[in-house]
């Protein structure tokens, strides 16, 4: 079996307002996650994070 290495990049996202911490979650089947996703061709994994924000959240 050939094994094939896939980059991923991942972002905590978060904001304070009044005092409170929030976080940028999606939901999944089995609970929540932080957005992350796979690196395409020509992309640096700043690229990466914000497709994927737009993506998952819109």
């Amino acid at each position: 079996m050939a094994w094939r290495l896939r980059l991923e990049a991942q972002a905590v996202s978060f904001t304070i307002e009044k005092g409170k911490v929030l976080f940028l979650l999606v939901r999944k089947a089995n609970g929540w996650r932080i957005p992350k996703g796979g690196v395409e061709k020509g992309e640096d994994f700043p690229e990466t994070i914000v497709r994927e924000l737009w993506e998952e959240v819109g």
